[in-house]
């Protein structure tokens, strides 16, 4: 699914790269990259499970049968799904 989709339906989303929740420092690092028992890194990755289990519903959709007036919107159910979940983060992240 592209950017775009997510833009079409008003739902902002994140990129995520880098590294994340290591346990140890690599021998080059300038830094200290140990961050794994970090709260933030706990949360993040909370918070991406909970996205990555989100996306199941697709799959879980596009497999099952249900009857629908009109057209059947898997995506588009997707999206609104998503957008949910990316509301109740925003409604818990700002308290």
């Amino acid at each position: 699914m592209s950017a775009n989709a997510f833009n079409g339906v008003g739902i902002k989303y994140k990129i995520i790269n880098g590294l994340l929740g290591l346990d140890k420092t690599i021998e080059i690092s300038v830094t200290d990259e140990n961050t794994a028992k970090r709260k933030e890194t706990i949360r993040a990755w909370k918070e991406i499970g909970e996205w990555a289990q989100a996306t199941t519903v697709k799959r879980t959709l596009q497999h099952s049968y249900f009857g629908f007036l009109g057209n059947n919107y898997s995506e588009k159910l997707l999206l609104l799904k998503l957008r949910e979940k990316w509301n109740r983060y925003r409604s818990f992240s700002r308290s």
